[in-house]
């Protein structure tokens, strides 16, 4: 469905008679919260709400067969506690939620079937035992993530199960042009990593703690400076 009228809305009876339904795509619906009979889609193993103002998920807990979760580009500020009900679900995104700073404890960690988490564009100030229950996700083989403190790392984060990962760790947001632009002139311009790892190195961090990154294809290593706020590039290099 798509939106072009701001007034359209889904009436809450509205999945009353559908109760066969397996995949449902609501593109750009301007309301806040799902319809109540969402959780009557007891046979729904795909759901994708891209794009929308849809703010409280709660009720998609309800949905126990689902398999796929897209809520890219939404509102919401909070995983809830009743997301941890999903625990068939293979691939969740929630890509560029830039509103979404909470997740419930232990939520993460009862997605066991889990095989793709997308996280990037979240503005999430992850903790150390929230970054443990993805480490612990044994299913996982796509990840990425934005991990603004490097000081939140688990040691051996960068766990050698993924087969496809972007993950960046440090605040990259005022050099992100910038080193693209460095990216480029080493002849990086084309090239598609399914491994990639972008790290802020400072200080505090010691050289032996970089041991942790393994099975990357690309590694983005820069060292920032606290006075003058420059990048200075380690280096850009395929591994």
């Amino acid at each position: 469905m798509s939106n072009k009228d701001s007034s359209f809305g889904i009436p809450g009876e509205f999945f009353m008679v559908m109760p066969k339904l397996k995949v449902l795509n609501l593109f750009r619906i301007q309301q806040s919260s799902l319809p109540s009979s969402l959780d009557l889609l007891a046979n729904l193993q795909t759901l994708c709400l891209n794009n929308n103002n849809i703010k409280d998920v709660a009720i998609i807990g309800k949905l126990k067969k689902l398999k796929v979760l897209s809520l890219r580009n939404t509102d919401i500020e909070e995983l809830p506690t009743e997301m941890g009900q999903l625990t068939q679900l293979r691939l969740l995104d929630l890509s560029n939620c830039v509103q979404l700073h909470v997740i419930a404890p232990n939520v993460i960690s009862k997605l066991s079937q889990l095989e793709e988490l997308y996280m990037k564009g979240c503005c999430i100030q992850w903790k150390v035992e929230e970054l443990k229950e993805v480490k612990h996700l044994s299913q996982l083989t796509s990840l990425e993530i934005d991990i603004e403190d490097n000081k939140m790392l688990p040691k051996d984060f960068l766990f050698k199960e993924l087969r496809r990962c972007k993950i960046t760790i440090g605040d990259w947001s005022r050099y992100a042009r910038m080193d693209y632009e460095l990216l480029w002139s080493f002849g990086w311009r084309n090239y598609e990593c399914s491994r990639m790892l972008e790290f802020k190195y400072d200080s505090s961090i010691s050289l032996e703690e970089l041991r942790i990154f393994k099975n990357v294809e690309l590694l983005r290593l820069a060292e920032f400076s606290n006075d003058d706020n420059n990048l200075t590039p380690l280096f850009n290099k395929k591994v």
